[in-house]
């Protein structure tokens, strides 16, 4: 038996190709997410893997839509993300607002 303690993952990403790590591989990515105000991932796409992020506090906007606690996402390889909030283009600027988080 292992035990790990999430705090010591990168980001939360617990699964993938990151170290350290639970489960090491290339195929799959998977956080558990913590989102304070102001966080958030550049926009990005996996050839491969698969990506799954639960957000266990805070909220985050992908491709428009807004997710929140107890959420999950599950992203395809190839399928590209976004951190515009809805109604904004990704690339307009963006104000910092209280109790939130950016989340491609």
């Amino acid at each position: 038996m292992k035990t790990y303690k999430l705090d010591e993952m990168v980001k939360g990403w617990l699964v993938g190709g990151f170290e350290p790590v639970v489960y090491k591989t290339e195929a799959v990515e998977v956080a558990i997410k913590r989102y304070a105000a102001g966080d958030y991932e550049s926009t990005h796409y996996h050839k491969i893997a698969c990506e799954i992020t639960v957000i266990t506090d805070g909220e985050a906007f992908m491709n428009g839509k807004r997710f929140v606690k107890d959420d999950i996402i599950v992203l395809a390889p190839f399928e590209k993300t976004a951190r515009a909030r809805p109604g904004r283009d990704a690339g307009q600027s963006r104000k910092k607002r209280p109790n939130r988080g950016m989340v491609v």
